[in-house]
């Protein structure tokens, strides 16, 4: 599974999204370098679209696109 976007978090780490699951509920397939990735719901505010992962906000806009 290549990743499609990828966000920095220190030297050695990176959240990488996978894909997106699109339909009433939209989903987002995110992973931790090679750790196995997890579907996480996507939520939608003024600010953009963000999904929850380790108590964190991540918002779509600041991943790279690889």
């Amino acid at each position: 599974m290549n990743p499609i976007a990828s966000l920095a978090i220190c030297n050695t780490a990176s959240l990488n999204i996978y894909g997106v699951e699109h339909g009433i509920e939209d989903y987002v397939i995110v992973g931790m370098n090679d750790k196995t990735p997890r579907k996480y719901k996507i939520y939608y505010t003024t600010k953009g679209a963000y999904f929850n992962w380790g108590g964190c906000r991540y918002y779509l806009s600041e991943f790279l696109l690889v």
